[in-house]
């Protein structure tokens, strides 16, 4: 290779999967568990994340992704998945940030537009510990099955 050659980039995958919160917090931590464990999976087309918060340099992995699926514990009784979609307005937060203001940051810089889903993980627990209240080991795993299910569902259009 020599200096006038293009680097070869490696295929961006179809699917980025981010999972955050705090691990020390109790249920907070399911959505980061739930991203190790599609990472550990064997998917050649999904990239998974996990991390503790939402931070503007995640905009930069979305790009030439088709579909990025958040993951978070949330105040719920139920496993809940949504569509998120950016709002009208272009929110952009440059310290911390929602789905929604990543997905606006990633369109203006890097013109990403993949689809999103948050699914979140019902959680009772937030003080201090790394253990998970029962209703969110149950949801850890009706989470995992629903991210499988969306990774399925990209791979198979």
């Amino acid at each position: 290779m020599n200096i006038f050659d293009e680097p070869k980039m490696s295929p961006r995958p179809s699917t980025l999967v981010i999972g955050w919160g705090n691990e020390l917090r109790g249920d907070d931590g399911a959505g980061r568990w739930v991203a190790r464990a599609i990472a550990q999976q064997p998917h050649a087309d999904v990239e998974a994340l996990s991390v503790h918060q939402l931070t503007p340099e995640l905009s930069a992995h979305m790009t030439g992704i088709r579909q990025v699926i958040f993951v978070d514990a949330c105040p719920t009784t139920e496993v809940k998945v949504s569509r998120v979609t950016p709002p009208p307005s272009a929110e952009i937060r440059t310290h911390t940030g929602s789905p929604e203001s990543l997905l606006n940051l990633a369109a203006w810089l890097y013109d990403a537009h993949p689809a999103a889903w948050l699914v979140g993980i019902p959680a009772e627990q937030f003080e201090m510990g790394q253990h998970f209240s029962a209703r969110t080991e149950m949801g850890v795993r009706e989470a995992l099955s629903q991210v499988e299910r969306l990774i399925a569902e990209m791979e198979n259009k």
